[in-house]
């Protein structure tokens, strides 16, 4: 067993230039030491496990385009910091990386049952706590994994299980627990945990896998540990270690790493951690296999252990969650690092592109062009192409194939049923599956980059003047996807007021469903305008800042944690991701399509094709949709809903489209007859508006009430509907105050 434990070993230079300084005013490029910690233990702990504690070596890269935040490599990652937060970070500048303090490593017994030294574990609780080893089945097996976000850890659970969860470059994908038996292996259960920073119930996330792992331990403990920034996450490591489970070391992007000259010694690395590390590789197709066997023999090592031969007995108790501690804690995953890992510190591909796209004179100018590129390529070329071929040329041959298929039944009213209120509501929406499809991978390829993490960090100041963060940028730009997981993500933003106000105004982003609101009005009314797309999410996004502004005055809450964002290298995106994120993204709405759209065209036709009395309908308004369509409409004929005399129609879409954003398409064909009932240009864009911006579908409400409480989403979905009237409003006057002056 190694002895570099039993020895002094010195971190960094004691060689230092200049007085103590906040790290807010440290100069970029320049190396510093961290000193202490100005905050709130809760804070401290939080900074502590990303790296940031007294004695660490700390570099300011670059600061976003507006001047905040600052991006700092600290523990072989780079992060971001608010000003805010740095100011309370006190730094001494430093000519050379070399020797800071020095760490005396001795051996603590813990004191189990019958103070007796305990035998079995490495877990320093209090005096009497009793330790109850894991019993492992050798038939059935539990495995969890767990690491750090943005650790690979989820694409891991994907290829030990063939499961295709969504992943992403970004911290906050996984939100909760996904379980699933390997396909290779099926006595073995793998459980995926959301990524943590540390056992430590800071944050949402990290409570949860906390609780998972005490309460209803697995098995075994997969500890994925990222090759590109070791010390980072070896902190969670060591507390690994203490719970009491057997540990296998997951060393994942060991191939990014080679690129980047960081070598590992795997063999070195087991014996200083006492457990077997894994190496994975994209190359090795038996990666999976040799971790899973790992598994299983850390279980029967772990069964037969009688004595504590980790080298970690220094760790203080898992329970000791002071700063002292967690002081301590990370400089022993420093050591370890610095024993079993080199790293060239020579400049990454990653940095130099940073230099460009986060830049104070392009980062903008990339960010609207990305967006732009996104949305174009999503409702232009062969994409409203095979849109306007599915509605323009496919449905009506469908529904004439039905019509002369059903002529010998004799019966107009099923003709009907089937032509226009089954295919056609149907068909309406599946019309628009190529740009809700491409849209989904579009978005998948921009977490996959590493972008979406860079968003966050130039748009942190402009959200922070209406009462969100940087990572509340992540969250909007994942709900133009779906906004459920958006709202879900937002368990990632720390603040418990800054995490409410952006659960709260994800919904005014329009999703995919929405889009085929957006698609269905500039393709058919607009002739395929990119530019009348782009003005209505411009809206939406003013909408989001009125909103957090006003919910960011009313709600309560402590606005004084940290928000750290991780700004992790940049990757060629994985086609096969995108395409799975395409697949889900299409299966999704066909099931929506062949489901709740369809018993909703269906109940629509019934209430268009019969009378309040159940009799045939003669016309439009004698039917049950024309006169629950009277009687609502009046509410919205301030919004040019009755511009064309059919404004019950577009009435009626409206609540219908509560229920799921695309039924609102699907209504207004059945309505119209398999087009659009006659409406004004201007009115057109006043309901596809009013539709982006009202409460969203029945999905997102219930996400939403799960995450904020029914209370605050009850405000919060008044507050939106709201805000919905009135932005439609003022839009349309200032559309009619246009139009005057032209003529």
């Amino acid at each position: 067993m190694s002895n570099v434990f039993n020895k002094k070993i010195k971190l960094f230079s004691t060689n230092f230039q200049g007085d103590f300084t906040p790290l807010s005013e440290a100069k970029i490029g320049e190396d510093y030491v961290v000193r202490r910690l100005r905050t709130s233990d809760e804070n401290a702990r939080r900074l502590i496990s990303v790296g940031i504690c007294p004695d660490a070596a700390i570099t300011p890269l670059f600061a976003a385009p507006l001047g905040d935040p600052t991006a700092y490599a600290v523990a072989g990652a780079k992060i971001a910091l608010a000003r805010a937060c740095a100011r309370n970070i006190i730094s001494m500048q430093t000519t050379r990386r070399g020797q800071i303090g020095q760490m005396t490593v001795k051996n603590i017994h813990c004191k189990c049952t019958a103070n007796a030294a305990c035998k079995i574990c490495s877990m320093h609780d209090a005096p009497g706590a009793v330790h109850v080893r894991a019993k492992a089945n050798s038939a059935k097996l539990t495995v969890a994994l767990t690491g750090n976000p943005n650790s690979g850890k989820t694409t891991l659970f994907n290829r030990l299980t063939g499961k295709s969860l969504r992943t992403g470059n970004r911290a906050g994908v996984t939100v909760a627990n996904f379980s699933a038996a390997a396909p290779a292996n099926p006595d073995i259960t793998v459980t995926d945990t959301p990524g943590v920073n540390a056992l430590s119930p800071y944050s949402p996330e990290e409570k949860y896998t906390t609780d998972y792992l005490t309460k209803t331990p697995p098995d075994v403990i997969i500890n994925v540990v990222d090759c590109t920034r070791p010390e980072r996450s070896l902190y969670l490591t060591t507390q690994l270690l203490q719970t009491n489970r057997p540990v296998v070391v997951a060393l994942t992007m060991a191939d990014i790493a080679q690129k980047q000259n960081i070598a590992v010694n795997t063999e070195k690395l087991s014996q200083t951690l006492g457990v077997q590390c894994v190496t994975i590789n994209r190359r090795d197709k038996a990666a999976a296999d040799k971790l899973l066997t790992a598994c299983r023999k850390a279980a029967e090592k772990w069964q037969n252990k009688k004595t504590d031969d980790s080298v970690l007995k220094n760790l203080p108790p898992l329970s000791d969650t002071g700063l002292a501690a967690a002081t301590k804690r990370r400089a022993v995953a420093t050591k370890i690092t610095a024993v079993t890992f080199r790293r060239n510190t020579a400049e990454t591909m990653s940095d130099k592109i940073d230099k460009v796209v986060v830049s104070r004179t392009l980062a903008f100018p990339i960010f609207a062009i990305v967006m732009w590129a996104i949305f174009f390529i999503a409702t232009e070329g062969p994409c409203k192409t095979i849109a306007d071929f599915i509605s323009g040329t496919l449905t009506p041959q469908i529904q004439s194939a039905a019509t002369n298929l059903l002529e010998c039944a004799n019966a107009p009213w099923l003709t009907s049923l089937i032509s226009d209120g089954v295919i056609g509501g149907a068909m309406s929406v599946v019309g628009f599956l190529p740009q809700i499809t491409v849209l989904a991978g579009l978005v998948s390829l921009l977490e996959e980059s590493g972008y979406m993490a860079r968003i966050a960090f130039i748009t942190d100041l402009p959200l922070s003047a209406v009462g969100l963060c940087g990572q509340s940028a992540v969250c909007l730009t994942v709900g133009c996807g779906c906004s459920v997981p958006a709202v879900m993500a937002a368990r990632t933003v720390k603040c418990e007021k800054l995490r409410r106000t952006t659960v709260s105004v994800v919904p005014y982003v329009p999703c995919s469903a929405k889009l085929a609101i957006i698609a269905c009005v500039t393709s058919r009314i607009f002739d395929g305008n990119a530019f009348v797309a782009l003005s209505l999410y411009a809206v939406c996004l003013a909408a989001v800042a009125v909103a957090a502004s006003i919910l960011n005055k009313t709600t309560d809450g402590n606005e004084a944690s940290v928000e750290i964002t991780e700004l992790p290298d940049y990757r060629l995106p994985k086609l096969s991701v995108a395409g799975r994120q395409m697949l889900s993204a299409a299966t999704g709405f066909l099931k929506k399509a062949g489901t709740t759209i369809v018993v909703t065209s269906v109940l629509l036709w019934g209430c268009r094709y019969f009378t309040p009395a159940f009799g045939k309908a003669v016309s439009e308004e004698d039917s049950i949709c024309g006169v629950l369509g009277k009687i609502i409409s009046p509410l919205f004929a301030p919004l040019g809903f009755d511009d064309g005399n059919c404004g019950y129609a577009y009435a009626v879409a409206t609540i219908v489209g509560l229920s799921a954003k695309e039924a609102a398409v699907a209504t207004l064909t059945v309505l119209g007859g398999g087009t659009l009932p006659a409406i004004s240009p201007l009115g057109a864009y006043c309901w596809a508006l009013y539709n982006l911006l009202t409460v969203p579908c029945i999905a997102t409400v219930a996400a939403s009430a799960a995450e904020q409480g029914r209370k605050n989403a009850a405000v919060a979905f008044v507050l939106q509907a709201g805000l919905a009237y009135v932005f439609t409003l003022i839009a349309r006057t200032i559309g009619l105050a246009v139009s005057n002056i032209a003529r």
